[in-house]
């Protein structure tokens, strides 16, 4: 089944429908107009931060795009974190987030002082 029908038969049934970008798609526009809420990134093993970073824009203009957000799931750097937030990504969890976005169901609209909450006693 292609998204855009999954995501037309989800709709009366929930907000949203978020799709998780497969590893390594590097084209997002053809997510564009499949009706999905927003659009996720979640680094697959160890990948190098360029290569995520590089991901990642492509898929916040996308998101950009389509009025929708966009998210970053499994955040284990600060660096990584910062730099997602400067490119515009609105939802981070993991674990240098913090606890409360640690999973990835929970993700949350992210502030700048989340980061450093994680580190207070």
């Amino acid at each position: 089944m292609r998204v855009a029908e999954l995501v037309a038969q989800l709709r009366p049934v929930a907000r949203g429908v978020h799709l998780r970008v497969p590893a390594g798609e590097s084209d997002v526009r053809r997510w564009e107009t499949t009706g999905v809420a927003g659009l996720i990134v979640k680094p697959d093993g160890p990948v190098a931060e360029p290569a995520v970073l590089a991901r990642l824009n492509a898929v916040v203009a996308a998101a950009e795009r389509m009025r929708a957000p966009s998210s970053l799931y499994g955040v284990t750097r600060t660096s990584l974190a910062l730099a997602a937030w400067a490119a515009g990504v609105t939802q981070l969890s993991g674990d240098c987030i913090g606890d409360r976005f640690g999973d990835d169901i929970l993700a949350r609209r992210f502030r700048l002082d989340d980061l450093y909450a994680a580190r207070r006693p």
